[in-house]
């Protein structure tokens, strides 16, 4: 995917890897904290950097602006509400150009996901997501009905 002629991009929650690698960028690094998946994102996509790291906390090596673009999909429901605050924040400030989030939101996108999935202890939904925290944060906003086909709705938030 060729958006805004980036050349460079993080991913924070990267899980697998999928999303990342669908971006066309010379620069891609992912970051997320369950090794397991890390693992599989870096035999299924070689090209892509992969660091182990809590995204709620993201290392100090990351300085301020040095990435054209930030990502995060299906992260924030995950952490508690300050960490999710934080990583907004965060992600805000390492990104140079542009911000992308995708969520599912409101109450039915917590209880989506009541459990944790393939051994990983994050992949439980923690916080609910509402629209609202994003538009006054000054993003630009898109809802996708029935996410994953169950009837949920998702969000799009972009900055």
């Amino acid at each position: 995917m060729n958006l805004y002629h980036i050349g460079s991009i993080l991913e924070v929650g990267c899980g697998k890897g999928g999303i990342l690698a669908q971006f066309n960028a010379p620069v891609r690094i992912g970051i997320d904290y369950f090794r397991p998946f890390l693992e599989e994102a870096k035999k299924t996509y070689p090209g892509i950097i992969f660091l182990q790291h809590d995204v709620s906390v993201l290392p100090i090596s990351l300085l301020a602006g040095s990435f054209d673009t930030v990502i995060g999909f299906d992260i924030l429901e995950h952490l508690p509400g300050a960490d999710m605050r934080a990583l907004i924040q965060t992600s805000e400030d390492l990104a140079r150009k542009l911000v992308i989030f995708f969520s599912p939101l409101d109450e039915p996108g917590l209880l989506m996901q009541p459990e944790d999935v393939e051994g990983n202890p994050g992949m439980k939904h923690v916080k609910i997501i509402r629209e609202s925290y994003f538009l006054e944060r000054g993003y630009t906003t898109f809802k996708y009905p029935d996410y994953h086909g169950v009837g949920i709705t998702a969000l799009l938030a972009i900055k």
